[in-house]
């Protein structure tokens, strides 16, 4: 639902041939949509999913949820403040750097030390 929403929007934006002109204000309108339905209403579900297996006892799926809820989290952000990105990754260090040169956050140390160990507890679990 949520690609297909994105896809007729673009369309209207990028179309060469449309007379339709949107307007800078409802072009961030479009773009804010996105950001909130496609990555943060999926990192809610992601977060979600992460508690509910870490109660199962399902460790795995519960450390892979949470690396999940808190990536689409951070590139929810980044759309929002619109920074630009050419080279997309996975890796939530990274993500959070690129927030942070844009936007310096006041996070704790055990926060930090948290995101770092995001990368060691994977799919794999390693």
């Amino acid at each position: 639902m949520c690609l297909d929403q994105v896809q007729q929007g673009w369309r209207r934006v990028c179309n060469p041939l449309s007379n339709h002109v949107m307007s800078p204000e409802l072009h961030d309108a479009h773009l804010n949509n996105f950001a909130l339905r496609c990555f943060r209403d999926t990192a809610d579900g992601d977060y979600i999913a992460a508690r509910m297996a870490y109660r199962g006892n399902l460790i795995q799926q519960a450390f892979w949820a949470r690396q999940q809820a808190i990536e689409k989290y951070i590139k929810c952000i980044l759309l929002l403040r619109r920074v630009k990105s050419r080279e997309p990754t996975h890796s939530v260090a990274k993500l959070l750097l690129k927030l942070e040169a844009t936007f310096p956050l006041r996070l704790a140390t055990e926060i930090r030390n948290f995101i770092a160990t995001l990368r060691f507890t994977g799919r794999t679990g390693i």
